[in-house]
């Protein structure tokens, strides 16, 4: 029932929006999308590589979100969808405080706040509502190669408050939701966004089926 950080695992609620996008005819899998310099963020992932104007489908985005823990994949996702869908999914899925995920970060926001600000500005940060806190990553610059300097130095936990945050339960909720979704139709590649990478279950036969967030 504890609420504790739970790094890239958030992912999973991108994930959840998406499919709920798809489920309504918002958006379609197969649909292109092009990498913007502006959702750009740090490793893990490859789409940080890219160029601009590249395009993939939206499935392609959510295999890499998924199996490699791609951010600039999921920063595209969430500036596609719109971050309060995403936080939506959040209340959704039922997360007993979605206050906690309020405003959901992307994750190049997250590495600005911890790379790149001044202690003051974080203090700042951290004193406003989640409305002005919105407001604020509305307005946040990356600057992409100083961050990259800055994470060779992250070693450790950093300003361990900026994340995003969840209990146990939490998270089995939003993979109920993600279970859900599978059986339907129009969620059917779920099951195979969420297996492409086994993680360290051995393909013995023991399981018919395993989802594993990479990362």
């Amino acid at each position: 029932e504890e609420s504790f950080p739970v790094a890239s695992t958030f992912k999973l609620y991108v994930l959840a929006a998406l499919a709920d996008a798809v489920a309504s005819g918002r958006v379609a899998w197969d649909e292109p999308l092009a990498i913007q310099e502006d959702a750009r963020s740090l490793p893990f992932g490859e789409l940080q590589n890219e160029a601009v104007g590249t395009e993939y489908s939206l499935q392609e985005y959510a295999q890499l979100m998924i199996s490699i823990s791609d951010n600039t994949a999921t920063d595209h996702l969430m500036t596609y969808l719109g971050r309060g869908q995403v936080e939506a999914m959040v209340e959704a899925s039922g997360h007993h405080d979605p206050s906690l995920m309020s405003p959901m970060y992307m994750t190049h926001e997250l590495f600005a706040l911890k790379l790149l600000a001044t202690p003051e500005e974080r203090a700042e940060f951290l004193a406003l509502d989640s409305l002005a806190q919105t407001a604020y990553l509305d307005e946040l610059e990356f600057d992409f190669a100083t961050a990259m300097l800055g994470a060779g130095f992250w070693t450790s936990p950093m300003y361990p408050e900026l994340e995003w945050f969840a209990s146990g339960r939490d998270l089995c909720n939003v993979m109920h939701v993600l279970r859900d979704q599978a059986e339907t139709p129009e969620g059917e590649p779920l099951r195979t966004i969420l297996s492409q990478n086994p993680g360290m279950i051995p393909e013995d036969g023991r399981f018919s089926w395993v989802g594993y967030k990479g990362g």
